[in-house]
């Protein structure tokens, strides 16, 4: 009996060792490492451990063999390889095996740029942060408040983002107000290209405009991908609806073409750089020309909080009622990211 019982906590313990299944490395100078190889950011692995340390980080030179049963996103110097898992057989040699949706792609270890473990909760595929910024200059009695927020939602082709930024200037009893906002989607395809649909929200005293709805559609491309930044140039067709504060200016609609840029310098060290600049050119309208760029600078200063310096300008070749061409705001803000 005791010799059966034996038998069955060993075959117990044998099964719940084989269904966790942990990732396996090796490196040059045959340390072996067993637990979850989640992100290969500037030549360094970030390797969980089994036994729930401190994580480690690996010389991605290094290593000379690993085996994954995560799924992984890679980037490599010829093609983006959206989804699968790591094989790697014989210890030493230069090359790995990825399996995508059962096909077997060879790759060398030098020719993987970034490596992300690929998260499979909505919350861990959710990024969510706000900020706020607050001022006041005694000399001028002037109060300036500003409140943003951003969130993004990325699957294996799909992305969706979203943010909207607020900023509110009391001097005196005088108030101004100006707010943009937007929400937009992206399907990635081969080589780098995709497709794209958004609507951004603009709203501005200065250049008295009370509410400016656009719809953009198109597609572009990265020109640039690697461990530590994207660029991506974009094109495509835009119906801008506009209403105005002022009595004698209806609302109007106009169809534009537009260029987009974007970059993104990410995991350098704890500096954080977005731009996004958009240019528009008027098709019913002759010689109007509008542009918007947002630059934002951010430091991680620990504990999932970030301090960002944003500088947001709008320009209009044609504003209406003869307002103000440009508007622009700087804010510096403290926040939260998820």
């Amino acid at each position: 009996m005791k010799q059966k019982l034996l038998l069955l906590f060993l075959s117990l313990m044998s099964c719940g060792f084989l269904s966790a299944q942990f990732d396996t490395l090796r490196t040059s100078t045959g340390e072996l490492f067993i637990g979850t190889a989640t992100k290969l950011s500037e030549s360094e692995l970030t390797f969980e451990s089994e036994s729930g340390e401190e994580d480690y980080i690996i010389d991605w030179k290094k290593v000379t063999q690993l085996n994954t049963y995560h799924f992984l996103r890679i980037v490599t110097r010829t093609r983006l390889v959206s989804e699968g898992v790591i094989r790697d057989t014989l210890a030493g040699d230069p090359f790995l095996t990825f399996y995508v949706e059962g096909e077997a792609i060879q790759l060398r270890y030098d020719d993987i740029l970034s490596m992300e473990k690929l998260e499979e909760t909505f919350l861990e595929k959710l990024d969510l942060g706000i900020n706020l910024g607050y001022s006041f200059t005694k000399a001028t009695n002037t109060t300036q408040l500003s409140l943003r927020a951003a969130a993004s939602y990325t699957t294996e082709k799909w992305s969706f983002d979203a943010d909207y930024n607020e900023f509110l200037t009391i001097i005196d009893s005088l108030q101004t107000n100006r707010f943009d906002a937007s929400t937009g989607s992206r399907y990635l395809m081969m080589n780098y290209w995709f497709l794209s649909s958004s609507a951004n929200w603009f709203s501005s005293d200065e250049q008295e405009i009370r509410l400016r709805t656009t719809v953009l559609f198109g597609g572009g491309r990265y020109v640039l991908f690697d461990q530590v930044k994207t660029m991506q140039l974009g094109t495509g067709i835009a119906l801008n609806s506009e209403s105005f504060d002022t009595e004698d200016q209806v609302a109007q609609e106009s169809f534009e073409a537009y260029l987009s840029m974007k970059y993104h310098l990410f995991d350098h060290k704890y500096l954080d750089i977005k731009t996004n600049a958009i240019g528009y050119a008027s098709l019913t309208e002759s010689d109007r020309y509008r542009a918007s760029v947002n630059l934002d600078f951010g430091w991680d200063i620990g504990d999932s909080f970030d301090l960002i310096w944003g500088y947001s300008l709008n320009f209009d070749s044609n504003p209406p009622n003869n307002a103000e061409e440009t508007d622009y705001v700087v804010s510096l803000t403290i926040g939260w990211e998820l």
